[in-house]
């Protein structure tokens, strides 16, 4: 197989240095300048099967062309190359922005389009290339330029609609990663240690932190809490800033954030989840306890120890899941009717902390507030710490009064709310 790799940049190199370091077969590499070219000539002259060409001997020989150059030059290579292009064979554009109708323009009949965004990481064998084929690619081809690209790392097939949430949650990711790096390191030189061996350290914690997100399948948020014992160093430090300068500033880390990495939560919906759901409501539900056990009348210690079966029993009450379109998950309520008899109380109220104040908990009340219509309740309860004023709040603006009942907690009160009668 032969694979051509048109611009040799920080990206296109990193790609360039995958495939020679784990690949099999010819790649060609087509620069613009002598100079770049003698360069790579002689950077890679112990390596076999890399040859620096131009671009028209790379069209006509090239299986899987892999199109590495600046958005605005993809249009001037294609057309150079255009009638030098091998029916089957594949071109993959990574530039970004480009789009399969931009691609489709600009080749001949039977030469396949693919779209694609990769991260630098690919240098090293750990990159992640996003791949969205025109409607025309087959399965063999799809699987050619992932087959060519599996010395860089791993590869995922979305559609090209969700092309650009996935530049900005993994082709730009490793910069957001470096600069957490960045701080960690400074933070631990100003506290005596050498700087080789602060990057040792936290970049063997980066690695390992991801290691455990991608081999265990466990949410983040469950991950992180177990590592954040209450009272312990690691809580102080994931703690968010005090004061208001500090709360400020978080707010502003926040927001930028969220638009960094495409997490502006604008499509979800709720749903009642079944017991075939039970693996992602544990994985929930733990974090949850860890992160809050106070506010939930449980423990991680005793529910970790829960077994499918038990996980599967708790869905004889109705769970609510809020979620964005890519399965993340937003939010949950339950609404806990032990016995026909009993008012239903709505309990396990969350919310993650990046999606709040988009209208989910409002959506997951009335979703367990129907639930409790339909199956014939006048009313509906719950329990709210009276130390959070922002949950009394927004209870109240959800139709909900206290009632004068309190609960088993110190200072948590319970509240109600009337349901029209039906019939």
């Amino acid at each position: 197989m032969t694979t051509a790799i048109y611009g040799v940049g920080a990206m296109g190199g990193a790609i360039l240095d995958g495939l020679t370091t784990g690949g099999d077969g010819e790649v060609l590499a087509v620069v613009r300048t002598p100079e770049r070219a003698a360069e790579l000539r002689e950077r890679y002259a112990d390596r076999p099967g890399v040859e620096v060409v131009d671009a028209l001997a790379a069209a006509a020989r090239a299986d899987v062309h892999l199109v590495v150059v600046k958005p605005y030059a993809v249009a001037d290579l294609l057309a150079q190359v255009r009638d030098s292009l091998r029916p089957g064979s594949v071109v993959v554009s990574l530039a970004l922005g480009v789009s399969l109708a931009d691609l489709a323009a600009a080749l001949p009949d039977g030469v396949a389009a693919v779209r694609g965004m990769p991260n630098t990481p690919a240098r090293v064998g750990q990159g992640m290339t996003v791949l969205s084929p025109a409607a025309d690619v087959t399965a063999e081809q799809l699987q050619l330029v992932r087959d060519v690209l599996a010395p860089t790392g791993a590869t995922l097939v979305l559609p090209e609609a969700q092309q650009g949430a996935a530049t900005a949650l993994s082709g730009s990711a490793p910069a957001y990663f470096y600069l957490v790096v960045e701080a960690m390191v400074d933070a631990g030189v100003a506290r005596g240690l050498t700087r080789a061996d602060a990057l040792a350290l936290a970049g063997q914690a980066a690695r390992g932190a991801g290691a455990m997100l991608v081999e265990t399948g466990e949410e983040a948020a469950l991950l992180r809490a177990q590592v954040t014992s209450p009272g312990g160093l690691d809580r102080c430090g994931a703690r968010p800033p005090r004061g208001p300068r500090g709360a400020a500033r978080a707010r502003r880390r926040r927001r930028g954030l969220r638009r960094a990495c495409g997490l502006m939560v604008a499509d979800w919906s709720v749903r009642r989840l079944t017991a075939d759901d039970w693996q992602r409501y544990r994985a929930m539900r733990l974090a949850m306890l860890l992160d809050e056990p106070a506010a939930y009348g449980s423990s991680f210690a005793r529910e970790v120890a829960y077994d499918e079966q038990r996980w599967r029993g708790l869905f004889g009450q109705a769970i609510f899941l809020a979620e964005a379109r890519d399965g993340l998950p937003l939010g949950a309520a339950t609404l806990l009717r032990l016995d026909p008899a009993d008012v239903p109380e709505i309990v396990a109220m969350w919310v993650a902390g990046h999606a709040r104040g988009r209208g989910i908990a409002d959506a997951l009340v009335e979703a367990a507030v129907t639930e409790a219509a339909d199956g014939g309740a006048t009313e509906v309860r719950l329990h709210v710490m009276l130390d959070n004023p922002r949950a009394v709040a927004f209870y109240e603006r959800a139709g909900f009064a206290f009632d004068g009942a309190h609960g088993d907690a110190p200072r948590c009160d319970r509240m109600s709310r009337d349901l029209p009668s039906i019939g």
